[in-house]
């Protein structure tokens, strides 16, 4: 990346007019974690070509790892404006639109991303984690949106493979299944928010269930 980052560099330093220079540099300089520097190449390309969409979308991408949503999402919205096709400008805005809480516009952009590029798990996988902690649709809506993400994921082969898969299953006559549940994140975090109701909903009869969350030593184990 860094020989390419200097490639681009040098192409600039032959032909600085050349917008579509600036994209390909910022593009890398932002694979580097360099946002700041993504930022101001986008800014040189836009004051050759204001008008381009890739510029505008990238440097809000920059923008929105910087943790500037206002001109993140403002980038977006110029992106679209200018192409409005841009599916992955759409997917972008929804995540930021996200961050700032707008959870309705944000869906409404996941939405639009998936009109345009149906194709797109990423926009998917967004919006099954949306739902899923806003808890705004019924559970057979959040399959839907699930059945979405896996047709963009996978191959028609893959899900007919998954589906072929079998898994021997030996009874336990008289005796609960023993089930260990380990991780860091148990208490306040979100991997709790999703766990919670698959516990609360666990048939106790055939489950024995223990619980190791990250304190210390001695480590205290809640059982039920």
């Amino acid at each position: 990346m860094d020989e390419a980052i200097a490639s681009y560099a040098a192409a600039i330093k032959i032909e600085p007019d050349r917008a579509e220079f600036y994209v390909n540099l910022a593009i890398a300089l932002h694979a580097e974690r360099r946002f700041d520097e993504a930022v101001a190449a986008c800014k040189m390309g836009l004051a050759l070509a204001p008008d381009s969409p890739e510029l505008h979308y990238n440097r809000a991408n920059a923008w929105q790892e910087l943790g500037d949503l206002d001109e993140a999402v403002a980038g977006y919205q110029r992106a679209i404006q200018l192409r409005p096709d841009y599916a992955e400008a759409y997917g972008n805005l929804a995540r930021a639109l996200q961050e700032q809480a707008e959870m309705g516009e944000a869906v409404t952009a996941y939405q639009r991303a998936l009109e345009l590029k149906p194709d797109y798990p990423e926009a998917f996988s967004n919006l099954i984690y949306l739902h899923a902690f806003a808890n705004d649709i019924s559970p057979e809506a959040q399959c839907s949106v699930a059945a979405g993400w896996e047709r963009a994921a996978l191959s028609t082969e893959e899900r007919v493979a998954a589906r072929q898969r079998t898994f021997a299953c030996v009874p336990r006559q008289g005796r609960r299944l023993r089930l260990g549940v380990v991780s860091a994140e148990l208490g306040q975090h979100a991997v709790t928010e999703f766990l919670q109701p698959l516990l609360e909903h666990l048939d106790r009869g055939s489950f024995h269930l223990t619980l190791y969350p990250p304190w210390s030593a001695p480590m205290r184990v809640r059982k039920s």
